[in-house]
């Protein structure tokens, strides 16, 4: 039966290794609630800890720097818990949590796992130069693809959240975007969107 039992669990489809980074920054201290429930949902939509899913997640928050919440192997109630805990976090720098997405995946990323990063925030990045390194290395040397979901209408936020994707020309400038970065206008749309971030995000090139 045992063996039974381990043919199964090989025979299932690979999961995906899913890291939600959270801006927590004061510039959106209103709307911690919804934020919230944006990553509550995350939860649900991705079946971290059901029996038929071999998807993971870790919650990293955001501001001036970042906190690994929830390293990647929590399980739902871990992740529902670092949830209810998120607190504001200062300023707006997308290097430190784009660093510790890259870490995560290096000490805890699973065999076969696909990777992918859901990175939101409502603020322009105050570390450009380090921000557009760190998302590069993420992508490059740890093969993760990076959905950025930017909510507000500020063109320098969209702008800087197309460049944690970490694909050079992925932005047109003149506003078109990418199918890489998400634009909403305010966070009642991020908590009503989550179905369909998830999916565009998964399915995005």
């Amino acid at each position: 039966m045992a063996g039974v039992e381990a043919g199964a669990e090989a025979a299932r489809p690979p999961g995906c290794d899913f890291i939600l980074i959270i801006d927590m920054s004061g510039s959106m201290s209103s709307f911690f609630p919804q934020a919230r429930e944006f990553a509550a949902q995350m939860v649900q939509h991705f079946r971290i800890g059901m029996p038929d899913s071999r998807n993971r997640m870790a919650l990293i928050p955001f501001g001036t720097g970042a906190q690994v919440a929830a390293p990647l192997g929590s399980t739902a109630q871990q992740l529902l818990q670092a949830i209810a805990g998120l607190h504001c976090l200062g300023g707006t720098n997308f290097a430190p949590p784009l660093h510790a997405a890259a870490n995560q995946y290096e000490r805890l990323g699973g065999v076969g796992q696909g990777r992918l990063v859901i990175f939101q925030t409502d603020g322009g990045n105050c570390d450009r130069g380090a921000g557009i390194a760190a998302a590069r290395m993420l992508v490059d040397g740890r093969q993760a693809k990076v959905y950025a979901v930017a909510v507000g209408s500020d063109a320098n936020m969209t702008q800087s959240a197309a460049l944690v994707t970490g694909l050079p020309g992925r932005y047109d400038a003149a506003g078109k975007g990418t199918s890489l970065v998400r634009t909403l206008k305010d966070y009642q749309e991020l908590v009503a969107e989550v179905g369909s971030i998830v999916a565009t995000a998964a399915r995005a090139t």
